[in-house]
């Protein structure tokens, strides 16, 4: 009983940001947290799994609207790792967060291209302002990790 009065109590006191890990931001039902170590695609997935989270998943206008935004306060200079790959089925991009194909995208003209064969996994392109591209796994770069919103029903 008094463990659910404290929780009660933190939750009733914090703002929405409180409830997100620290240094991370609340959009919608998710918090998103930028990790400045630059790492391969798959390097980046294990990462962000370590953490209970997964690489990006970007449903909607609003959510890469966001997304791009936060990346830009970063200040971020490196193009940003996101959780869209086609390393399953060429040309067939899915989430693996969710393990389901991508509907919405933003990606830049001409893109994917798959210019080469080890073209699978998606990012935020910062010299485009942050549109998507598929680029080589192995590349080295900052990623994107998402998780569920934290909240409590309180009453």
């Amino acid at each position: 009983m008094i463990l659910y009065i404290f929780l009660a109590v933190c939750f009733i006191s914090n703002t929405a940001e409180g409830f997100c890990q620290d240094r991370w931001i609340q959009f919608g039902d998710s918090c998103y947290g930028l990790i400045e170590d630059d790492e391969g695609w798959a390097q980046a997935k294990y990462l962000c799994e370590s953490r209970d989270t997964h690489l990006v998943t970007i449903e909607s206008a609003a959510e890469n609207d966001f997304v791009k935004s936060y990346a830009r306060k970063q200040a971020v200079v490196t193009d940003v790792w996101i959780g869209a790959s086609d390393i399953w089925a060429e040309g067939i991009f899915r989430w693996v967060g969710s393990d389901t194909n991508v509907t919405f995208t933003d990606w830049n003209a001409g893109e994917p291209n798959g210019i080469s064969d080890d073209e699978n996994c998606a990012e935020l392109e910062n010299s485009v302002d942050y549109l998507w591209n598929d680029d080589e796994c192995t590349k080295q770069q900052h990623f994107m990790c998402e998780t569920r919103f934290l909240s409590v029903v309180v009453g």
